[in-house]
């Protein structure tokens, strides 16, 4: 997945993160993405890094941006980079890392600053224009309930708390009593409305048929089930592995490219199958989420094996979906990426049961179709984010019809 960063403007209005070459503008008030976004970096942010490995504001209103061995300060006010920027964060942050950090922030207060990389810190004196002595430091011995190595992103947000983030998941910190809040880390699609996770369909870069809506989708239906190479349960207690991937009953497990956690061998079907039915067993793990399940279980399938699971799933479920809707071929693409969408999260067979959905989508009638097409949250407060983009979907889908579009181009998360 791509990189996420971020930071927070100096009206304290927007806060703009960025993933790749892409920024989302986030609005603080409305707590959601602004319409329209995600959008280039190249074309907002002139002079920037078309890819940010940290980014954090200072106290005198301008961001500063790293990438690699290099850093930009960016006029906030002016809306450019500097004059005589790039610069090396070497020779200009002292006691900082001079390479590849991984995320930055301002402290509440701009007394300090805090440079993470790996599973290290350091604390940076914004006042003497330096590291603080004894730094680098370990960021498990220092910061309760953090993500310990990797962070990837570290805002502090107008109301005294940062934000930290790793992969699909972050962590929220109280300043105040200097620990991370009970409860985390919880997904960024729960609690980041429109937050892009990786390498995120863009509108600026359609991509135009259904062979597209196939590579769109592995980091589409990623934003809502995340990616977990071990065995866990779902919160209906059915084995699950990689995004979302049932594994139940147990004959679907066996067949997988499991290895070891601990050196990578391959598994046999005997310890696949003696991690299923433990997994299985403990159905504490319904409630405690993927993260309780990795303590407990040795194996993992591979980032390869989870793609191809994947790719295998979503090609099983376009043939039965164009069976069930002989108009396949001519529908708008964001039409075929959201029955795709709720297909995975139904199973591919689910039009049978939604008479007043499937009724409308063979009618192509989009509009009706965003309306039919919310799956019950009752129990399941996760499903709210597919939800919101299932409907966001079918609405752009009955743009393209009505406006005479071209229907291979998608859109999400975008709007014609």
């Amino acid at each position: 997945m791509t990189k996420l960063t971020g930071l927070v403007g100096p009206g304290k209005e927007y806060a703009y993160f960025f993933t790749g070459p892409d920024y989302v503008r986030y609005d603080i008030a409305a707590d959601a993405v602004d319409d329209g976004y995600p959008q280039p970096i190249a074309g907002a942010w002139a002079g920037l890094f078309d890819g940010i490995d940290a980014a954090l504001e200072w106290p005198d209103g301008n961001g500063y941006f790293f990438r690699g061995t290099d850093y930009v300060q960016y006029d906030m006010t002016a809306d450019k980079v500097a004059d005589g920027y790039p610069r090396s964060i070497a020779e200009n942050w002292p006691g900082v890392f001079t390479d590849g950090i991984d995320a930055a922030v301002l402290w509440p207060g701009g007394e300090s600053a805090y440079f993470f990389k790996g599973d290290e810190y350091v604390k940076y004196d914004v006042a003497n224009d330096g590291a603080a002595e004894g730094y680098p430091q370990k960021i498990a011995d220092s910061w309760p309930g953090v993500f310990t190595e990797g962070i990837e992103a570290a805002v502090a947000w107008p109301t005294g708390d940062v934000f930290f983030f790793k992969g699909d998941e972050y962590v929220k910190y109280d300043v105040a009593n200097d620990r991370a809040y009970d409860g985390y880390p919880r997904p960024i699609v729960d609690g980041w409305n429109g937050l892009p996770i990786g390498a995120a369909v863009t509108p600026h870069a359609p991509a135009g048929s259904a062979t597209s809506v196939r590579d769109a989708f592995p980091a589409f239906t990623t934003r809502f089930e995340g990616r977990v190479p071990w065995m866990y349960l779902d919160v209906k207690a059915l084995v699950t592995v990689a995004v979302g991937n049932l594994i139940d009953p147990e004959p679907a497990a066996l067949g997988l490219p499991f290895v070891h956690k601990s050196d990578g061998s391959p598994a046999t079907r005997d310890e696949i199958s003696a991690e299923w039915r433990a997994v299985k067993a403990d159905t504490s793990l319904a409630q405690k989420g993927h993260r309780a399940a990795e303590k407990v279980t040795s194996l993992k399938l591979t980032e390869a094996g989870m793609d191809d699971l994947m790719h295998t799933k979503f090609d099983a479920n376009e043939a039965t979906l164009r069976a069930a809707f002989p108009d396949w071929d001519s529908y708008p693409a964001d039409a075929r990426l959201g029955l795709h969408s709720m297909a995975w999260a139904l199973g591919p067979a689910f039009a049978s049961g939604w008479p007043k959905f499937a009724a409308a989508a063979r009618a192509q009638d989009w509009a009706s179709a965003a309306t039919e097409c919310r799956m019950s949250e009752a129990g399941n407060p996760g499903v709210k984010p597919r939800n919101d983009a299932d409907v966001d979907l079918f609405t752009n889908a009955a743009t393209v019809r009505a406006k005479g579009l071209d229907g291979n181009v998608l859109y999400f998360p975008g709007k014609p």
